[in-house]
């Protein structure tokens, strides 16, 4: 048990993706809520937090349901959805589960045709931390808890007891949720109950806006049959929340002054900015405008240069820059006058230092003599130059102390993350005092140089110590400080697959996957700047599309719908977003962001440098709509239209699969193959089975494809078709008839005086035997031209070659479901004799070859086109009159 509970503490603040296979509760995130910021807590009654928690803020309510209740609740109100037969809600309901105290709060769902009851708590203004006890029953699977962020986005966790859309996978059944409590908690029952502290705290700058306690009725069964529901109840207790209410009054909470240094020399002019912030926090920025004067106050001799009034624009939550300098020595306070809309709370102060309200933040000291220090913002893992100065005010402009020498410096770098920036080859640990001599020139300057291969701001603070040589002996003691501002040197963007995250160039159009964007330095092997995205102030990075292909498309701009993107949220650098794209072409993104902390710097990165030519977006899947010739079937051999159509993960026609471009390298369709699927046997798709790319035309084209048997002897068979080309396998697969067909010509016999009609056929092979077509509705008598029936080997009835028949020529050809003649002209009184009748159904003939028969005189297994023999001037055998035959011995 103890080793046990001692996992569930190690996987407390895990993303909810690890919590579920801990407590057998599952979780489902709406629009890929980025829980890597996020913190999401499950803490059982042994685990630190469970009752007394270790979050702490002013605003911090607790409702206990007891002697707090919903009624006076400070900025939280509720509304209820109740089941129908016996749905109830209760904040005043008994509960005796551990760490309930009293009164609790208690939905019930009822057992009527409603999916059950949930009570919403809405926060006003936002809260950044909710908490509550969850009173924990094996049986009461399918309640959840839906968390609403200000972003648009949510996050729900539930207790599920199926495979569901909002499950990881549905593991926890009522057995397996039953044996989990036992392992955990140590109990045998089916009605194990326990209680557990829920807390989930969103990403910085998002807040929870509502909070949905839901509690499903569950239906059983028995023999399949006889089914009823069964009631379901959500408990729960002691439900904190961070109230803002109070920032909704002017939506202002405060203003921080901030500045990269809390001392100058009085000839030096520092630089401040005013940021507006709508909590305590600062996790949510004022952007509704605010306008003000800064002033440097407690001593006379201030200037401000650039002007002393600020205006922050509406959309903008901090100033431009502010410049002041005094000529006084002494002690001087920022803060700001004038301010509107003025804010809730006193100002906050940031001078060389993260922004705080104690007490002396806003001091700033002036000195006459000092040590100023230089380092530009740049680029990570570019190298700067960090340049001292030894300087005096001479009638308001800094001089530079005309000795040289060298001096004992003691240095303190304070930085994020573990990365050591370097000075002059001195490795810095961030807040430990590294002491170095430095070198000054006659001018009282010296450079060293400054390489951070990480970014964020880097805070050099240095004291002189000592002297070791010169005349500068009145520069011990002297102290200075100064911040850079380091940027990562580029943005990385790659796509991954979305569940190996293994790097893709190419997917179906519809998918979801993961485009990962990494903040890198300048470095001859770049490598992620860990600190990106924990700097205080940043701005979001944008992350804009360009559709690289197709140029264009058969009803003229290609289609570029918008992305599903999830939100851009770093974590050591790194930012996983989940990218849904439901077209074809090939895609660029480039992730930019403006101005990295107000330094004017850019940083941006295309996926287009990590994959050339941009993603490429393939269909998801080809569907496949054959027509079929002859009503409910086609002959094997004859040629069939096929709809083939590019299609998204959705089901909907990618219309950019086009190849109507004039040049071929802005086409984005493929050549595509119609196929049988793999394991059909006796015969195979033959000439006409390529669709050509220009072929398609928004995502569709039509093709004629030809599908063959092996051997003319092969019975009816029903195929399944499908289309790939070189990126695209899935297809759905219609299937379509085949026969293996023919046309049968019988010899006719008749009296030369009239016409004759020789019998004719649509047959195909049954298995067994050739079997008459007669539900043939594509062969007609308009397809056998009379001029594609030849004639040959003519002969007289004695055997020898005559031109007697010559009036015996083919007059008509009559067919009718498969059954009809051809009708030869009569040759006339006397003319007697035999001619071979041959129709012709080759390709240069009436081009029906699927109906040509089997015939050994072409070759074996070949076809020949059918032949029958017309005789003028004798009987058939069966028409001779005889009255009597008698044999006379």
């Amino acid at each position: 048990m103890k080793k046990f509970l001692s996992v569930l503490q190690r996987l407390a603040h895990r993303p909810l993706s690890q919590l579920w296979l801990g407590f057998g509760v599952c979780g489902g995130l709406a629009l890929a809520t980025p829980m890597a910021q996020a913190q999401l807590s499950f803490l059982p009654s042994s685990q630190a937090g469970f009752t007394t928690q270790t979050y702490t803020n002013a605003n911090l309510k607790t409702v206990d349901f007891n002697t707090v209740t919903l009624a006076n609740a400070p900025g939280l109100t509720y509304a209820t959805t109740l089941g129908s037969g016996g749905g109830a809600f209760s904040a005043t309901t008994a509960n005796t589960a551990t760490g309930f105290s009293g009164n609790s709060m208690l939905v019930t769902s009822g057992t009527g045709s409603s999916a059950g009851s949930k009570v919403v708590y809405t926060f006003a203004g936002g809260t950044p931390y909710v908490s509550f006890l969850w009173n924990l029953r094996t049986g009461d699977s399918d309640n959840t808890v839906k968390f609403n962020l200000s972003n648009g986005t949510s996050v729900s966790v539930s207790n599920c007891s199926a495979a569901t859309t909002t499950c990881v996978g549905g593991y926890d059944t009522y057995n397996f949720f039953t044996s989990l409590f036992s392992l955990i908690f140590g109990t045998t029952a089916q009605s194990s109950t326990q209680a557990a502290r829920l807390v989930y705290q969103p990403p910085s700058g998002v807040t929870v806006t509502s909070m949905e306690l839901s509690a499903v009725r569950i239906q059983t069964c028995s023999l399949f049959i006889f089914c009823s529901y069964s009631s379901r109840y959500f408990a729960a207790d002691a439900l904190s929340y961070v109230d803002n209410s109070a920032s909704l009054v002017s939506g202002l909470h405060h203003l921080e002054i901030l500045s990269d240094r809390n001392s100058a020399v009085t000839c030096q002019a520092s630089t401040f900015k005013v940021r507006a912030c709508a909590n305590a926090s600062c996790s949510s920025n004022y952007t509704s405008g605010v306008s003000g004067t800064f002033a440097l106050t407690g001593l006379t001799g201030v200037s401000y240069p650039s002007g002393a009034t600020f205006t922050i624009p509406a959309g903008s939550s901090i100033s431009g820059s502010i410049s002041a300098k005094t000529t006084t020595a002494g002690v001087l306070t920022a803060g700001a006058t004038g301010v509107s809309p003025a804010p809730t709370a006193t100002g906050y102060c940031g001078l060389g230092a993260p922004a705080s309200n104690a007490a002396g933040a806003c001091t700033y000291k002036a000195a006459a003599t000092g040590l100023v220090l230089s380092v530009p913002s740049h680029r990570s893992g570019t190298a700067q130059n960090l340049t001292w100065s030894l300087v005096t005010n001479s009638a308001g402009s800094c001089v530079g102390v005309s000795s040289g020498g060298t001096l004992g410096i003691a240095v303190t770098a304070t930085y994020a993350g573990t990365t050591q920036p370097t000075l002059d080859g001195n490795a810095l640990t961030s807040g430990v005092s590294k002491v170095m001599t430095v070198g000054f020139n006659g001018a009282g300057l010296a450079t060293s140089p400054f390489l951070f291969s990480n970014s964020g701001p880097v805070q050099l603070n240095v004291t002189v110590n000592s002297l070791v040589s010169g005349l500068l002996s009145s520069m011990v003691g002297l102290s200075a400080q100064t911040v850079t501002y380091v940027a990562p040197a580029a943005f990385k963007v790659e796509a991954l697959d979305s569940a190996t995250k293994n790097p893709i160039t190419a997917v179906g159009a519809g998918n979801t996957i993961t485009i990962k964007i990494s903040a890198v330095n300048g470095l001859s092997t770049p490598s992620v700047t860990t600190n990106y995205g924990s700097e205080s102030g940043i701005d979001p990075i944008a992350l804009t599309r360009s559709l690289l292909k197709p140029a264009s498309r058969k009803s003229g701009s290609p289609n570029n719908p918008a992305p599903t993107l999830g939100n851009i949220v770093f974590n050591n650098g790194v930012a996983l977003v989940d990218f849904t794209w439901t077209e074809v072409g090939s895609l660029d993104l480039t992730a930019t962001l403006a101005d990295y902390l107000d330094t004017g710097l850019s940083v941006t990165g295309a996926l287009s440098s990590v994959i050339s030519g941009g993603l490429r977006y393939v269909p998801d899947s080809f569907s496949v709509a054959p027509v079929a010739k002859c009503g409910a079937f086609t002959y094997a051999g004859q040629p069939f239209d096929a709809v083939i159509t590019a299609l998204n993960q959705t089901g909907a026609t990618t219309l950019n699969y086009d190849g109507t471009a004039a040049a071929a390298a802005s086409r984005s369709a493929n050549m595509v193959t119609v196929s049988a699927l793999s394991g059909t046997t006796g015969g195979s798709f033959t000439a006409g089975n390529s669709v050509a790319a220009t072929a398609f035309g928004d995502g569709t084209a039509t093709s004629s494809v030809t599908y063959t048997f092996t051997n003319k002897l092969t019975a009816p068979s029903t195929v399944s078709l499908q289309a790939t080309d070189p990126d695209v396998t899935d297809s759905s697969s219609p299937s379509m008839a085949f026969r293996s067909g023919r046309i049968k010509l019988s010899n006719a016999f008749g009296p030369e005086s009239k016409s004759l009609q020789i019998p004719m056929q649509v047959q195909y092979w049954s298995g067994k035997s050739w079997v008459p077509a007669s539900d043939d509705t594509c062969t007609t008598a308009s397809l056998l031209p009379v001029g594609k029936v030849s004639l040959g080997n003519i002969k007289s009835h004695q055997g020898a070659a005559t031109t007697a028949l010559s009036a015996a020529v083919p007059s008509a050809v009559a067919l009718n479901a498969g059954q009809g003649n051809i009708t030869m002209a009569a040759p006339g009184a006397k003319k007697t004799g035999t001619i071979d009748v041959t129709l012709d159904l080759s390709a240069t003939g009436a081009n029906l070859p699927w109906l040509q028969s089997l015939d050994v005189s072409c070759g074996v297994n070949t076809v020949c086109n059918p032949k029958a023999r017309a005789t003028f001037g004798v009987y058939t055998p069966e028409t001779q009159k005889t009255i009597n035959i008698q044999n006379v011995n």
